[in-house]
């Protein structure tokens, strides 16, 4: 049952955030609707003070409504972006590193440049690409007028090339900096989980590289 729990949790996202995009709302609503019966079922049971709890039992000290949709919606976002964005970086970087053995042995020699390596994955392979906002007033942007209340959605990846703030940034450097990246966005909705994202890859490729220190790309014909 846990199985079959984490892969179609798993899948789920994957398809939501880079599955065709014509399904991806539906995908997200049915990984939504999961979150919704879970909070509901946990709801019911004695409390586990964990981050389930904490969505659960949270009230904003204002006594603004914190309902029951916006609770499932948050554990949503939190699920998707710990299953699907980090594993997608994870991938990248070890993809990377399977291709270019001189990077791969200078990472596994010299631990210390890992934590630069990270930065740069997450730069390059942006797993989460594509974000949006609903527009609060009537703003002008590079002479177009965005009228409150429009959505836009704005590319992470795109600006993660911009060659006017990156060198050659179509090039992969893990030695790169500085690297002002915009893979977590910015400002006060900048990724809540960007510290455990960047922990969990560091950890990734710094185990892989102590067990499994020589890999390659099997090549099918």
């Amino acid at each position: 049952m846990y199985l079959y729990l984490v892969q179609f949790l798993q899948q789920t996202f994957h398809d939501a955030i880079t599955g065709p995009l014509d399904q991806r709302g539906a995908n997200w609503l049915k990984g939504q609707d999961y979150m919704a019966a879970f909070l509901q079922q946990r709801k019911s049971g004695p409390r586990e003070d964990d981050i389930v709890d904490a969505i659960l039992y949270f009230e904003f000290p204002d006594g603004q409504a914190y309902t029951d949709l916006e609770r499932a919606g948050t554990l949503t976002q939190l699920t998707a972006g710990g299953i699907e964005t980090t594993g997608a970086v994870i991938s990248g970087a070890l993809h990377h590193l399977a291709e270019n053995p001189d990077v791969r042995q200078r990472l596994a020699a010299d631990k210390s440049l890992i934590p630069r390596a990270v930065e740069e994955y997450l730069r390059f392979f942006v797993a989460a690409p594509c974000l949006g906002r609903r527009v609060m007033s009537d703003t002008e942007m590079s002479g177009t007028l965005i009228p409150a209340g429009d959505y836009i959605v704005y590319n992470l990846g795109g600006a993660n090339r911009d060659p006017s703030v990156f060198k050659d940034p179509q090039e992969l450097d893990v030695a790169r900096t500085p690297n002002r990246h915009l893979t977590f966005a910015a400002g006060v909705h900048r990724c809540i989980g960007l510290h455990l994202a960047r922990l969990n890859i560091k950890i990734a490729i710094e185990t892989f590289l102590q067990r499994i220190p020589e890999f390659a790309l099997r090549m099918e014909f």
